[in-house]
């Protein structure tokens, strides 16, 4: 169980029967449990008492879902459904292909998997596996390129409220602008370590774009983006902006015509960065100052 220490292993009889048990019975409505293998969890997770659950979070491998963090990133574990992947000690941490998640997961982290390239490489179609899917957090993937590949697969995530994307060092754009039209529910955007990333939503030449907004977008929060130019090449509704170390960026995306000028109620960021932004509207920079504070 989760905090105890104990995992389930898949290579025993008793570990076997006892999940059966566990399975088949009517009265457990929420669980934690930890996996230390690929096997024991999709021989769980792929029974149909799991989507009778009010609430559960499952991590498998090396992971913590209980930390204060883990609240802060998902909210009230009573009322969750939580997975987290973390390395399984094979391959030097690396997932297996085949690995299957709940259809009913809303939360789902994933953290030091090496060899992580995309969400796509998840043996159920996207559509299935992230249908419900609210929170998305992905910690020190290193070879992770994209989340999403394509506007297609995109599709899966038309739920998804919050997304956080830490230490990976090989993204270098978080969306494309044909992709927004899937990701119309965003509230919350966290950006933060990723050595090379330049652009936060990336032009992908896409002229027939209809929908370039993020309509619910209300607090982003970047920092430690040492190759970081642009923003948004789209518009969005803020109310809280964080930029920390984001030493390359050197415009915001407003104008005094920009829906987003009234909504933002605070900017925050180093004084150096602040002074040094090029605007290619002054008044933008006054109307902007007070709502200005220092990190």
């Amino acid at each position: 169980m989760v905090g105890s220490g104990w995992r389930w292993p898949s290579n025993t009889v008793r570990a076997a029967a006892d999940i059966k048990e566990i399975v088949e019975s009517p009265k457990i409505t929420c669980l934690r449990l930890c996996f230390e293998d690929v096997i024991g969890f999709n021989n769980f997770v792929g029974s149909e008492k799991v989507l009778a659950l009010k609430s559960f979070d499952f991590a498998l491998g090396k992971i913590d879902l209980l930390s204060p963090v883990d609240r802060y990133l998902f909210g009230n574990f009573d009322r969750s459904k939580i997975v987290g992947v973390g390395s399984t000690g094979v391959a030097g941490g690396s997932l297996a292909s085949n690995l299957l998640l709940p259809r009913n997961v809303q939360g789902m982290k994933i953290e030091e998997v090496d060899n992580v390239t995309s969400l796509s490489q998840f043996s159920q179609p996207p559509n299935e596996a992230w249908a419900n899917l609210e929170v998305l957090c992905l910690f020190r993937l290193p070879n992770l390129r994209a989340i999403f590949d394509g506007v297609g697969s995109i599709g899966a995530y038309v739920h998804l409220k919050r997304l956080v994307v830490g230490g990976c060092n090989q993204m270098k754009s978080l969306f494309s602008l044909g992709q927004l039209k899937n990701l119309q529910n965003l509230e919350k955007l966290e950006i933060w370590d990723c050595a090379l990333m330049e652009d936060v939503v990336a032009d992908d030449g896409n002229a027939l774009t209809t929908i370039s907004s993020l309509p619910k977008l209300g607090y982003v929060r970047i920092f430690d983006l040492p190759e970081l130019k642009s923003i948004f090449k789209t518009t969005v509704t803020c109310y809280s902006l964080y930029f920390i170390r984001c030493p390359k960026l050197k415009k915001l995306p407003f104008t005094t015509r920009n829906i987003s000028l009234p909504t933002l109620e605070s900017i925050c960021g180093d004084r150096e960065w602040w002074d040094a932004l090029e605007w290619d509207d002054p008044d933008v920079k006054v109307q902007l100052q007070d709502r200005f504070t220092v990190y």
